[in-house]
């Protein structure tokens, strides 16, 4: 009890939690992953969960004189909430004193920071454009990594209503855990729509060869072929058919050169952990249309949620009408409808939902042998592992096809340069796609939709702890759940990047307050002598 006291308190009050009568306690078992709480004397035990913790006492939290102890206030806080620790000062307020966390006292005021009270963090929602977790809303703050913040909070206006020609706007105050369509993942995915699905006009080299090709079959090969068979007046009858037959050509070749008719490309990030089967699904999906149509987007998951994405460069033009779209529920399933797609033109989706794998991705260590196993539906492709050391160091191992239901051995070797591309074998998917079109268009998804900014954004360490470990891996097929009403006709461009994160890292030893409440309470007088 004594490293839980503040030294005030220790001279004001027993050092030692000290009941009247003995506690009953159990013993605690640890199971593998877990561990004691340091400084609790072997009566706390700790487990990660995924991002989070389960903790287990020896002892009843509820009990009086635990309560009563002066000390309990930071042991809740330190070694339950394993929050960091805490400085009380004088303040005007209701007690008479104000809180901060003290390891910031003096810098910028982390007071209401929500990443030192919480360890929930999702990939597409809380990375920034550099990989590492960002706490929106807080300028210039010195993060977990060393580094400071870069989020803005800028409003459109005084009182933080968006300009109507700014319907997006710069306001980025959703906080930890908070949808977001303008940085990280949702800037990562942008690109690798409109890389893959947006609309190219037809350049004139493209009909300047057409125009030529046509030229030449329609009078020189036509006259020479019918020539030849001595039946020259032919030529003029199958001039009409050539004509037709060069129209649907040139219809095929625009088709694919600019997307004709309707289509739909789709970018997943599917972000699951270790031995847990339900993942958390986000969805980018561009749809292209060359008459105006109006979609309707129904999800198996009754939970899941969608909205048009946002673009941050988007400006409304002048005269341009603002369109409705409805989202509902109903016991079975989840509806947006009233999306529309103007002629000729790519709007696009977010959405997000969990979903279920069919089974875990495990990472076991036993025996000096280190395996990791896929038991989900899916065949798992271009997979890698990322560790960081407790020491810093980055190491990776390689595993590259994994099937469903399968396993295989890792093993970890030093990165050579963790500023670059961290596996060999991912350098090539993230190779420049202006460069290499064909190199990024390749190996991932349909052939159409590369995942390469998704990808180097994913193998970043910034948002790892000591210890993490992380599973990379591509999926080459559509995950099912989501149903695109009228359906495209060219609906095979999708793929989808997963991301495990296998192990936890380690966190740091709590620590106790620099002094409590109490400290500022008046200690009660002495009686006077008569």
């Amino acid at each position: 009890g004594a490293g839980w006291t503040t030294p005030k308190r220790q001279t004001a009050a027993p050092a030692r939690l000290l009941p009247p009568r003995p506690w009953s306690t159990v013993a605690l078992i640890k199971q593998p992953g877990a561990d004691y709480v340091p400084g609790t004397a072997e009566q706390v035990v700790e487990r990660s969960v995924g991002r989070g913790r389960v903790a287990v006492t020896s002892f009843r939290i509820g009990q009086a004189t635990l309560l009563n102890w002066v000390g309990f206030d930071g042991f809740f806080n330190a070694v339950l909430l394993r929050r960091p620790p805490r400085e009380f000062y004088a303040a005007p307020t209701l007690s008479g004193a104000a809180v901060r966390w003290s390891e910031w006292t003096g810098t910028a005021d982390r007071t209401l920071d929500p990443m030192l009270t919480t360890s929930l963090r999702y990939l597409s929602r809380d990375l920034d454009d550099e990989g590492a977790f960002l706490a929106e809303g807080l300028k210039g703050l010195p993060g977990s990594n060393g580094e400071e913040f870069a989020a803005t909070t800028e409003l459109s206006d005084t009182n933080g209503q968006l300009d109507d020609a700014d319907p997006i706007g710069k306001a980025t105050l959703s906080g930890i855990g908070g949808w977001n369509d303008t940085k990280g993942m949702a800037s990562a995915a942008r690109a690798s729509l409109r890389e893959a699905a947006g609309i190219k006009i037809p350049t004139g080299t493209f009909v300047v060869f057409v125009l030529a090709v046509y030229l030449a079959v329609l009078a020189p090969l036509n006259w020479l072929v019918f020539r030849a068979l001595g039946r020259l007046e032919w030529a003029w009858v199958a001039a009409p058919a050539i004509a037709v037959a060069c129209a649907m050509a040139v219809i095929r070749l625009a088709q694919l050169d600019i997307g004709f008719a309707r289509s739909q490309t789709e970018v997943a990030l599917i972000e699951a952990h270790g031995d847990y089967p339900r993942a958390l699904v986000t969805r980018y999906t561009a749809l292209y249309s060359s008459l105006t149509t109006t979609y309707d987007i129904t999800f198996e998951d009754k939970d899941a949620l969608a909205l048009p994405f946002g673009d941050p460069e988007f400006r409304r033009a002048y005269g341009q009408t603002v369109d409705t779209v409805t989202s509902r529920r109903d016991e079975s399933q989840a509806t947006l409808s009233g999306f529309v797609v103007n002629s000729n033109s790519t709007s696009m989706l977010h959405s997000e939902q969990m979903f279920d794998l069919g089974g875990a991705i495990s990472y076991v260590e036993k025996e000096g042998r280190r395996d990791v196993f896929n038991r989900t539906k899916f065949r798992l492709k271009n997979a890698g592992l990322i560790r960081l050391g407790r020491n810093g160091a980055v190491e990776t191992a390689w595993i590259g096809e994994l099937a469903a239901g399968g396993g295989a051995a890792v093993n970890f070797v030093i990165a050579p340069n963790p500023k670059q591309s961290l596996l060999k074998p991912w350098d090539d998917l993230t190779a420049n796609s202006a460069a290499k079109p064909e190199a990024v268009k390749t190996d991932v998804g349909s052939g159409k939709v590369h995942l390469n900014h998704l990808l180097s954004l994913a193998q970043k360490t910034a948002s790892m702890g000591p210890g993490e470990i992380r599973l990379i891996a591509t999926i080459d097929e559509a995950l099912p759940g989501v149903t695109v009403t009228p359906e495209a006709a060219q609906n095979d461009r999708s793929a989808g990047l997963l991301v495990a994160h296998l192990r936890a890292g380690t966190r740091r030893p709590p620590k106790a307050d620099v002094n409590c409440l109490l400290d500022f309470k008046e200690e009660p007088a002495e009686p006077e002598d008569e």
